[in-house]
């Protein structure tokens, strides 16, 4: 998680931004979705139906009808951008499994890790520090833009599973159209409000999608955020009502049931014949 997403992303992510423009790094960025999709995919044991793969398939291409009218800026710099989504693809997958520490405690970790190699890397290719004001303001900005907003992510992740989360977290340059169509000046042309109008449908085929089969869950300990009305934590707490989200450990018995579900913390199963992972898998 640290060493993809807060050291080898970011570099990889500088040395791109410097040999191409804004527009070609933003249509490359939106291979983070894709990369994150084929790992879940492919190794993280996430499962998708036609619904999602649809929806998938249509979140990219409106990423792309964005930027359609930038052209490429050489391909040295689009396999370093495609080499930090990739990485960054790996720290989505990683976050999101990581149920020792909570969003915020990751985040923090691999921020100040991030933060650490960074500024250091800088200092050994000639920069200065700036002054302190604008130390400061990079601060706030880095909480906001930065760290609230992956700490988010990270809990959406462990409900959603990193791929649905990534896609939610792609929603970001729509947002921006929305609030940059207020601005005087701006609005939306076509190319724009027709990704923005293809995204939206792409997100509800995604969480259209339905998953349900008879699945085993192995005995476990651990924490994380959760409540006590989603058939998993059975475990008692006088006086707290059990739509409440807290967090703590615990520790859940083994467990065989059928239900729809979403690739979350409790449900990184396979679903070949036989196939698990740490126990939790059942015949599909």
């Amino acid at each position: 998680m640290i060493g993809a997403g807060g050291v080898a992303g970011p570099v990889l992510l500088m040395l791109g931004l410097k040999a191409a423009s804004a527009g070609s790094v933003a249509l490359w960025l939106n291979f983070e979705m894709v990369a994150t999709l084929l790992l879940g995919a492919l190794f993280f044991k996430e499962s998708f139906g036609p619904a999602a793969i649809a929806g998938s398939l249509g979140a990219f291409a409106a990423g792309v009808l964005l930027v359609l009218g930038e052209g490429p800026s050489g391909w040295a710099s689009a396999l370093l951008v495609l080499g930090a989504t990739t990485a960054w693809a790996v720290d989505n997958h990683a976050s999101a499994l990581v149920d020792a520490l909570s969003p915020a405690e990751s985040t923090a970790v691999k921020g100040l890790a991030a933060g650490t190699v960074n500024v250091l890397l800088g200092l050994a290719t000639g920069a200065s520090l700036p002054p302190a004001g604008e130390i400061l303001a990079a601060l706030v900005l880095g909480f906001a833009s930065y760290g609230l907003s992956i700490a988010l992510y990270v809990r959406s992740a462990q409900g959603l599973g990193a791929s649905r989360a990534q896609i939610l977290f792609a929603s970001s340059p729509f947002w921006g159209l929305c609030l940059a169509a207020l601005l005087p000046g701006e609005g939306l042309g076509a190319f724009k409000l027709g990704a923005l109008l293809l995204f939206a449908a792409s997100a509800a085929l995604i969480f259209a999608d339905r998953h349900a089969h008879r699945h085993r869950h192995a005995a476990l300990i651990h924490e994380h955020v959760h409540s006590h009305d989603d058939g998993h934590h059975a475990h008692v707490h006088e006086g707290l009502a059990p739509r409440t989200r807290h967090v703590h450990e615990h520790g859940h018995e083994e467990l065989e049931h059928e239900h729809a579900h979403l690739p979350d913390i409790h449900h990184r199963h396979g679903h070949g014949r036989g196939e698990g992972q740490g126990g939790q898998g059942a015949p599909a």
